[in-house]
């Protein structure tokens, strides 16, 4: 049976409709039930077929009320009819389905500890690859025994390396890692660092080309506002920028030995005994100049988001904003909200 995903064997298929048909929506149809449960401070999340993670909350929810607990409430429920007998007996979980739920609970806190890794509204994109990598590692660790859910642990890691091999592999992820001073190299084995060192320079002798070619089509387009008759020779000489695209990559300044020793410091930095990190954005901004070229990198990459997360939250607040009651409301005014909203926690600060 496949469950958000989630491919369950019919032991846990069958505790998970108890817990959601017998014991959880039970808490919400019974005045009794719902009456204990709010003397305990406690409450039961019932299944959404909507969220991927509303199994978890639901199994969490179960197993905050303990044994007595369990006890407690089932004394305080109607025992008169054949129904309120039956619905009084199943509502209860033996020590052994309390072990399943805890097992499973384990696991799917894994995918959500990387949900809200990806979701963050901080850096997403250098979290990527060590996620994954290290949820391979704690999804099944051949050294501990799973009684429960073996066979959901390789169902999942089977379908992590199918979904996320090709993913993790991309420049974008292995190169945002690098560049983002929590990971850096140390998350790399020895043999893949030369090939990431190499796509960095690479990468920055293109960029410089760029800028090359970019400053010169920027003095052109002066100088064809200036002398409106040089147009047509002009043209032709921004048309031989692109062209050379490639030899203008030989003539930057900054060799690729150079880039190297760029590399080689920053490496160094971090594995610094006395290295000390505030945040990702604050390392690049501190240290903008003295890795000039790969700050550059740092902004290009680092600025990728995960997942579409932040972006959605994005809307959902505009949707507050730009209400029924405000539609007459200005594209400034409306834009300036939104920014004063989304950047409110570092508004707080300043």
């Amino acid at each position: 049976m496949v469950k958000d995903g989630l491919k369950m064997s019919d032991d846990f298929t069958n505790l998970i409709n108890k817990l959601s048909k017998d014991i959880v929506s039970k808490s919400k149809s019974s005045h009794c039930v719902a009456e204990e449960l709010r003397k305990l401070n406690k409450k039961l999340n019932t299944k959404n077929l909507t969220r991927w993670n509303s199994i978890l909350f639901m199994v969490r929810s179960v197993l905050r009320l303990t044994p007595e607990e369990f006890q407690q409430i089932k004394q305080k429920m109607p025992n008169s009819t054949a129904d309120e007998k039956e619905r009084r007996k199943k509502f209860d979980i033996t020590n052994i389905e309390r072990q399943m739920l805890n097992e499973l609970k384990q696991v799917l806190e894994l995918f959500e500890w990387v949900t809200d890794e990806f979701q963050a509204n901080d850096v997403t994109i250098s979290r990527v690859y060590p996620c994954v990598v290290s949820l391979r590692s704690k999804l099944f660790d051949s050294s501990v025994e799973y009684p429960y859910t073996e066979d959901i642990r390789a169902e999942l890691l089977t379908s992590l390396n199918k979904r996320f091999s090709n993913i993790i592999n991309q420049d974008i992820c292995q190169i945002s890692t690098f560049l983002d001073p929590h990971f850096g190299p140390d998350l790399f084995p020895d043999d893949k660092i030369p090939s990431i060192k190499a796509k960095l320079v690479s990468l920055i002798k293109q960029s410089q080309s760029l800028e090359v070619i970019q400053s010169n089509n920027r003095d052109n387009e002066k100088e064809i506002i200036e002398n409106p008759n040089k147009k047509s020779k002009l043209e032709n000489k921004r048309n031989e920028n692109y062209v050379s695209y490639r030899r203008e990559s030989t003539l930057i300044s900054n060799d690729c030995k150079t880039i190297e020793d760029e590399i080689n410091d920053f490496i160094r930095v971090l594995t610094d005994a006395n290295f000390t990190l505030n945040s990702t954005l604050h390392f690049w901004k501190t240290n903008e100049y003295t890795f000039k070229n790969l700050s550059k990198l740092a902004k290009k990459f680092l600025g990728v988001p995960a997942s579409s997360a932040a972006v959605e939250r994005m809307f959902s607040i505009a949707g507050h904003i730009f209400s029924c009651k405000r539609r007459r409301m200005g594209d400034t005014l409306f834009a300036i909200l939104v920014f004063l909203k989304l950047n409110e926690q570092i508004m707080k600060q300043i």
